[in-house]
């Protein structure tokens, strides 16, 4: 824990409406993640358990309107280079709205009020991670008022102090096929602004290659081992049920 941002995290938490464990609103998920690293992710994706198609990024870039990005949209299957990209000067502090909507052809991210949009990318898509980075002395971002499709979504935030790298997921799944989320995204710093990625949050958005489902007997063998037990009245019955789990490990 950061020791001189410890104060701030009750009133935050609070604010982003963290739960810590996997919860489910409607048909849709949300699974925070606090012990999955970078590496682990990438893990996920070469494992094949994770396809990956795109991300839309925010990040301090060099804060100006010139020169490094701010916020783009990249091309998983192309080294995560940007399909579009855009330029903004963040505050310090300010919650800055962003939508995210992907329409079955047309993928479109607005932040601020500008939109970068690219159709190459298909779905439909099973999962969001969405990803908080800080590092720098005395940093935030904060993902907030997080609603997919209107369902209310926990947010998501990093802080950092003295140069610690600070990383936080969330893991979104159930996506429907056609899906906008929608929120707000606070950079903040005390000192010296960060540069490039030091500040950034990213919604990675694709797909889960889920788990071989347990053998689900024939419904006639089902009736017969019951009336089997009904005659057998001594015998004590056993069933398991489920479906296999979404969270990835």
């Amino acid at each position: 824990m950061i020791k001189n941002l410890r104060f701030v995290y009750p009133v935050l938490l609070a604010t982003l409406g963290v739960t810590f464990a996997p919860a489910t609103a409607n048909a849709i998920s949300f699974i925070p993640r606090p012990d999955l690293t970078d590496s682990q992710f990438q893990q996920l994706i070469d494992s094949g358990k994770f396809t990956e198609t795109f991300v839309a990024q925010g990040r301090i870039g060099n804060n100006a309107l010139n020169g490094t990005q701010e916020f783009d949209l990249l091309d998983a299957d192309n080294n995560l280079l940007p399909v579009a990209q855009g330029q903004r000067i963040w505050e310090t502090g300010e919650a800055v709205d962003f939508t995210l909507e992907y329409t079955g052809s047309l993928v479109n991210y607005w932040l601020g009020g500008e939109l970068l949009s690219s159709d190459i990318f298909s779905g439909p898509f099973t999962d969001l991670f969405l990803r908080t980075r800080a590092t720098g002395d005395t940093v935030v971002v904060m993902l907030s008022d997080l609603f997919l499709n209107g369902i209310e979504i926990p947010g998501l935030i990093s802080a950092s102090s003295g140069g610690a790298n600070e990383i936080n997921y969330l893991q979104i799944t159930d996506v429907p096929d056609i899906f906008t989320l929608v929120g707000k995204a606070t950079l903040a710093w005390a000192n010296e602004p960060p540069q490039n990625s030091q500040l950034a949050y990213q919604i990675k958005v694709g797909r889960v290659t889920p788990d071989d489902p347990e053998t689900v007997p024939e419904p006639s063998l089902v009736l017969s081992l019951a009336g089997g037990a009904a005659l057998m009245s001594f015998q004590k019955r056993k069933r398991k049920s489920g479906n296999p789990s979404k969270v990835l490990s």
